[in-house]
């Protein structure tokens, strides 16, 4: 199983060290996580094709979007099952 980190420099951020021990803490220890990098405000397509493949992939358990989240909704709002207001 797989939770996506959808950001610009992912190897790079503490998650990295602290993600597995928050999984083996939940028991959880088989969870990895994913970094994928895009570069600020890339094509939108590559948002889109990132959330399609998500949506397919029977081990993606979600994911979190740090820089990209603006870009990646507006690209892809319409794959997304249910949003919430903001």
């Amino acid at each position: 199983p797989t939770f996506y980190f959808v950001g610009v420099s992912t190897g790079q951020s503490s998650s990295r060290r602290v993600f597995p021990r928050w999984m083996a803490v939940l028991g959880r220890p088989e969870v990895v996580l994913q970094g994928v990098d895009f570069p600020l405000h890339d094509d939108p397509a590559n948002y889109r094709a990132f959330v399609a493949f998500v949506r397919r992939e029977p081990l993606a358990l979600g994911g979190l979007v740090t820089t990209h989240k603006v870009d990646l909704l507006h690209a892809a709002a319409d794959l997304f099952d249910e949003l919430s207001p903001a």
